[in-house]
C-alpha cells in the first residue's frame, strides 16, 4: 500500500492558540480556513495545509 498524503484529522486541544502555533511554527503548516460552530460548542476551528501542500 502506497501512502500519498493525509486528508483529514480532527484534533481537540485544551489550548487552541498553542496548538496552532505548534503546527504552524514548528511543523510549517499554513492556516487556510478558520471558523466556529456555536451549535456544537466549538469556539474555534481551522484547516491546516502542510508545507508540501499534499495535506489538507
Amino acid at each position: 500500500m502506497k501512502i500519498f498524503g493525509l486528508t483529514h484529522i480532527a484534533i481537540m486541544a485544551e489550548n487552541y492558540e498553542e496548538t496552532i502555533s505548534f503546527y504552524t511554527n514548528l511543523l510549517q503548516f499554513k492556516k487556510t480556513h478558520h471558523w466556529s460552530l456555536e451549535e456544537y460548542h466549538i469556539k474555534e476551528a481551522c484547516m491546516l495545509r502542510s508545507f508540501d501542500s499534499k495535506t489538507y
